[in-house]
């Protein structure tokens, strides 16, 4: 008899030892059940709400652009809002739940330490909750209490994503503020929340208020993606655009300076914004602080890196007058703060003068005129301060240099 191989032994056929595997389905994105009430104190929690993160929207939703002009002084020619199409909403629950607990109110308690990557209120235990609310009760009311980083983003994340509850004019000074007060426990807050506060004034139309950063403003410009970003909305009679503008355009900082703190603080604060004021007022008139050969485009996803639901995903594109990369700029304002300190210098009595370097002419003018203007006026210059006498080591000697004076060091030596 033939042999058939097919009716050889089971036993040889390896395929059918081998376990079926099933084949794998996409299962369809959806949450089910909605955060109950009762979560809040603790029973029957609802986590699978929050833990499917990814939810379809109700219909692929289109591209929508906007383009606005920002009102007022900038350097901030054009902004555009881009919404991209998006079938799928990240982290829609947790919009929900910030919605469920907007209202929920705190009661002191014990700091309790939390951690997470990407803090959401699932991931909270029941302490670590209690204390949220806590904390965040006491941060909205100007009270800055002990927290860990992901307190802090927490709260943010709320800010950033529930713009009909939190007005974005309301919204802003609680993100600055709390940037403001925790910057110097928790520094990796610069890198992070001086974007996305870039970015939530850029995307509802609000002007920088640079007023707010305070003596903070140089940090938050130097970590800043964007720096003309502080010259928005206001023109050069603020205070804080003049300080925003030096500290971007200057290599030097007169703050830092030998003389410039203590009783004479006062001084260098006053005369040299006001002198740099008239520097900069020149530039623009000249066109060399405006120059539309230093427009560039500036784009990027907002919020990233951030907890971002789908109703406030967008993307940016700034038109703007670049100052990174106006080098020659940079040289005359470097210059102009160096010689206004001089000057200052020169009134309170030392000797010891600042190298400056390719300062213009009618720039060292503007300076000259204004401390004239001051001088004249009586006012704004303080009386001279009394100097150490061991500064006057450091200080050229008055009597002239002579050969025979030499011959008597050489002698001497």
């Amino acid at each position: 008899m033939a042999f058939d191989s097919r009716d050889n032994d089971d036993f040889w056929d390896i395929e059918a030892l081998i376990p079926k595997k099933k084949k794998k389905s996409l299962s369809p994105f959806a949450t089910s059940g909605f955060i109950r009430q009762h979560a809040i104190d603790g029973e029957g929690r609802d986590d699978g709400a929050e833990r499917r993160r990814l939810t379809v929207t109700d219909a692929a939703s289109a591209e929508t652009e906007e383009t606005y002009a920002p009102e007022g002084y900038g350097l901030i020619r054009s902004v555009t809002v881009k919404r991209l199409p998006d079938r799928y909403d990240f982290y829609d629950s947790f919009r929900r739940a910030a919605e469920l607990y907007f209202d929920c109110k705190g009661e002191p308690c014990d700091f309790v330490p939390f951690y997470s990557y990407m803090p959401q209120y699932t991931q909270l235990s029941l302490e670590q909750r209690a204390y949220y609310f806590y904390f965040r009760d006491s941060s909205r009311r100007g009270r800055y209490i002990k927290a860990d980083y992901s307190y802090v983003y927490l709260y943010v994340y709320e800010i950033i994503n529930l713009p009909e509850r939190i007005p974005p004019v309301e919204g802003l000074p609680l993100l600055i503020a709390v940037w403001r007060e925790y910057r110097r426990a928790l520094p990796n807050l610069d890198n992070t929340l001086i974007p996305w506060i870039q970015d939530y004034c850029l995307v509802h139309r609000l002007p920088c208020p640079v007023e707010a950063f305070g003596d903070s403003l140089p940090e938050a410009i130097a970590v800043a993606p964007m720096r003309e970003f502080f010259v928005s909305g206001e023109g050069l009679d603020s205070r804080a655009v003049v300080d925003a503008l030096i500290a971007q355009l200057s290599d030097y900082d007169w703050r830092r300076g030998r003389y410039s703190g203590g009783e004479s603080r006062e001084l260098f604060e006053l005369n040299m914004r006001g002198a740099l004021r008239s520097v900069l007022i020149a530039l623009w008139r000249s066109g060399e602080l405006s120059d539309d050969g230093n427009v560039r485009l500036f784009a990027h996803d907002a919020f990233a890196r951030s907890l971002c639901t789908h109703k406030v995903k967008c993307k940016l594109v700034i038109e703007r007058v670049s100052l990174e990369i106006a080098e020659s700029l940079r040289a005359s304002v470097t210059a102009s703060v160096r010689y206004a300190e001089n000057c200052l210098r020169a009134h309170i009595g030392v000797k010891s003068r600042l190298g400056v370097k390719g300062l213009p002419d009618r720039l060292k003018r503007e300076i000259d005129d204004y401390f004239a203007r001051q001088s004249m006026r009586g006012g704004s210059l303080a009386p001279k301060i009394n100097i150490p006498e061991y500064e006057r080591l450091y200080s050229a000697p008055e009597e002239g240099l002579s050969s025979e004076g030499a011959d008597e060091i050489e002698r001497a030596s």
